[in-house]
């Protein structure tokens, strides 16, 4: 009778080590865990900051690139000799003619001959009747008054609107031009439309092998610009005059023309 009770004694405190050693066991492999997931957590999160930073910077030289080349290209054309000319007699009431306008396409096709970005560029006279195409529609019609004012405060520097509310598929720009011979009075303006799809990244942030999208946001005034790369895949909408969109894990970087 005593062997079976000290029997028993044995079993039950052999099981209540077992136990206290399945839960000590348990508690280091808890904290094991939980500190296995934090160092992985946080090295995945590292390299996915570095990831969209490093795909940042690249993405910022080549718009870089491609923005000092749209702002070059609109700046030779604006200050050719003929197209001040033209403009300037047109101020002094002295419309240009039919054969005039058809000698500005070799000019003003000089910005999409250089530039692979560019869909389409328009000149307007000070009144914002439209030169070339030949078809003599208004600036106003096709772009918001502000922006024109905006255009016209900036003396002659690039001004980026942002996604043509006509073309989805294009982002409009406006440049003032000066009058040289007229102490820099304003004589007309260039519409500038380039194709949207140049402005996407090139690798998938996400690494899932779908492209995102730059989305180009002026701000002050339009003199500078910012590319807003979205984490997610749903394309953000992009706000006239200026106007910031905020997004979770974005990245931005400035631009300046």
């Amino acid at each position: 009778m005593r062997w079976l009770q000290s029997r028993l004694k044995f079993n039950t405190l052999r099981n209540q080590m077992l136990l206290g050693f399945l839960a000590v066991m348990l508690l280091i492999l808890t904290f094991v865990g939980y500190l296995t997931f934090r160092s992985v957590s946080t090295l995945l999160k590292n390299n996915a900051e570095k990831h969209i930073q490093q795909t940042a910077v690249q993405a910022n030289g080549r718009l870089e690139g491609i923005l000092e080349q749209i702002n070059s290209l609109t700046t030779l054309v604006s200050t050719n000799e003929y197209i001040q000319q033209l403009l300037l007699r047109d101020l002094e009431g002295q419309p240009p003619t039919f054969a005039e306008r058809q000698a500005l396409p070799p000019i003003i096709n000089l910005v999409q001959l250089y530039t692979d970005d560019i869909k389409s560029v328009e000149l307007y006279n000070k009144d914002g009747t439209r030169l070339y195409p030949l078809d003599g529609s208004s600036l106003k019609g096709k772009v918001p008054g502000n922006l024109i004012e905006q255009a016209t405060q900036k003396e002659g520097s690039l001004v980026w609107y942002g996604i043509d509310p006509l073309d989805p598929t294009s982002l409009l720009a406006v440049r003032q031009i000066s009058l040289i011979d007229r102490y820099f009075t304003t004589g007309g303006y260039l519409l500038i439309r380039s194709d949207r799809s140049k402005f996407a990244l090139e690798d998938s942030l996400s690494g899932e092998g779908e492209k995102e999208t730059i989305l180009l946001l002026a701000s002050d005034g339009g003199s500078s610009l910012q590319t807003m790369i979205p984490s997610h895949r749903k394309q953000p909408p992009c706000l006239p005059g200026g106007r910031e969109i905020r997004q979770q894990q974005s990245a931005t970087v400035p631009l300046s023309l």
